[in-house]
Order: structure tokens, then C-alpha cells, then sequence
């Protein structure tokens, strides 16, 4: 399976290929809201502190048209304690702090690649791990630390880049997914 998918992509890769060829990408990237602060948000919790996302990722175009890259992103945010009763009587209230890390591998389509612009959309898909840490008040009772991993998704709806020099750029992007809504960065190349 691993020799036809490689042989996909190179026939795929010989298909596009012109000036680009050959180029390496290293990019870093800050992406709000991060999606932690998502994941609280969809459970209803009010969030206290989030931070921005971080990225780092290395691509190589195989032509004009065709990225394959790899990235690591982190993030974290916390949530407001909340109460709960029972019966209408106060029992206690509790809060989350909660650390993102997913590793993704993904194809980007380049539909502008110059000199100076880069302008693409992308999917990348790998895997997760969320780290929950828990305060609980009063102290009583016992505040659970939860570790789980699986499935990470990122949708890059669309990524523009603009090369202030030949090496150096800047980018900004919008997408769905582990690695944030809006993100802006410094993209290196070589």
C-alpha cells in the first residue's frame, strides 16, 4: 500500500512540476482561537485564559501546484469554575485547564505560485492528544486528570503567502480544525 500511494504521488508530483520544484517551506504560525478554547466554548463553559495556537510546519513542493507538509501544533485555555447543585443545595463548583498537541501530515493545492505570492488551500490529518486537568472546590472531592488521543483534522480553506524577499514572507490563513480559525505567520523558504 505504502509503494502505490508513493508512486501516486510522484506520478501526480511529475504531472505539475515546473519552477518550484524542489523547494523546501518551513513556516511558523499563531492561530486564534485555538481549539481548546473551541472545545470549552461547544461545552458551554465561559473561558478565563486562552492563548494562541502555535504552529511549525515543513513543506516541500513537488511542483507549482502540489505541497506535502508536515506540522506540530500546541495550545491550551481554561475555563471558569461552574456550580452545581443538587436538590438546590450548593455541593461544588469546578474548573478546566486544558493543553492541545496534534502532529499532522497533509497536501496543499497551489493555485498561485510566483516569485512573490503563494495562494493555496489544503486538508492535513494525523493524530491528537488532549491533556484536561480539572480544579475542584472544595477540595473533598477528587479532581479528575484525563489524557486522550485520537483523530486530528485541519481544513485550510485558504493560505496566502507573500515572499518579502526571495527566503523570507509572511502568510496568513483561515481554516477549520485543530490548527485555529485565522492564523498569520513567517514562512521561510529553500
Amino acid at each position: 500500500m505504502k509503494h502505490k500511494l508513493l508512486l501516486l504521488v510522484a506520478l501526480f508530483s511529475a504531472y505539475f512540476a515546473n519552477a518550484q520544484k524542489g523547494k523546501f517551506l518551513i513556516q511558523g504560525n499563531l492561530t486564534f482561537p485555538n481549539y481548546s478554547e473551541a472545545a470549552l466554548k461547544t461545552l458551554d463553559y465561559k473561558i478565563k485564559s486562552s492563548g494562541v495556537s502555535s504552529q511549525l510546519t515543513v513543506g516541500y513542493f513537488f511542483s507549482d501546484k502540489l505541497t506535502a507538509n508536515i506540522s506540530l501544533n500546541t495550545g491550551s485555555a481554561s475555563s471558569e469554575a461552574k456550580d452545581v447543585y443538587e436538590s438546590g443545595v450548593y455541593q461544588y463548583s469546578y474548573s478546566f485547564d486544558v493543553d492541545l498537541f496534534s502532529f499532522l501530515a497533509g497536501l496543499e493545492y497551489n493555485y498561485v505560485t510566483t516569485d512573490k505570492w503563494n495562494l493555496s488551500s489544503g486538508l492535513a490529518v494525523g493524530s491528537g492528544m488532549a491533556s484536561v486537568k480539572s480544579t475542584v472546590t472544595p477540595t473533598s472531592f477528587k479532581a479528575p486528570e484525563i489524557q486522550v488521543g485520537g483523530f486530528a483534522y485541519h481544513i485550510k480553506l485558504i493560505e496566502g503567502r507573500y515572499f518579502i524577499t526571495d527566503k523570507l514572507g509572511v502568510n496568513a490563513s483561515l481554516g477549520l480544525g485543530w490548527q485555529g480559525l485565522l492564523g498569520i505567520g513567517l514562512t521561510s523558504r529553500f
